[in-house]
């Protein structure tokens, strides 16, 4: 899994390093980095639940810009933006359901530890 979140964080890097050439490339910047960043923690073998506030944020800030969406929206920049949101939301949504999965996997282990004794 590793292996994975090396790449992923990588992926968000760059999305961040290309957007220096937007107009309003800082705010992308900081949102393609708080990505990657978040990444880190769980590539060194520490989850924390940090993603459940990047799902929050990319999610409200992608419907946000879906809702000036029109039939073209392909040709629309405020979508293609969208889509690299709901990247974002999935990502944090991964990240955050194996946080909890780890969390839920430990507690059953310590209440079965604590029963045997």
């Amino acid at each position: 899994m590793r292996i994975v979140y090396l790449g992923v964080a990588l992926l968000f890097f760059v999305f961040a390093a290309v957007q220096f050439n937007d107009p309003d490339g800082m705010i992308w910047i900081v949102a393609y980095l708080f990505a990657a960043l978040v990444t880190l923690p769980p590539f060194f073998g520490r989850h924390t639940p940090l993603p459940g506030i990047g799902l929050a944020f990319y999610l409200v800030w992608s419907m946000a810009l879906l809702g000036s969406v029109d039939a073209n929206w392909l040709e629309n920049e405020e979508a293609r933006e969208a889509i690299g949101l709901l990247l974002g939301a999935l990502w944090m949504g991964v990240l955050l359901y194996i946080w909890v999965r780890r969390r839920s996997d430990r507690a059953l282990t310590n209440i079965s530890g604590e029963q045997e004794k």
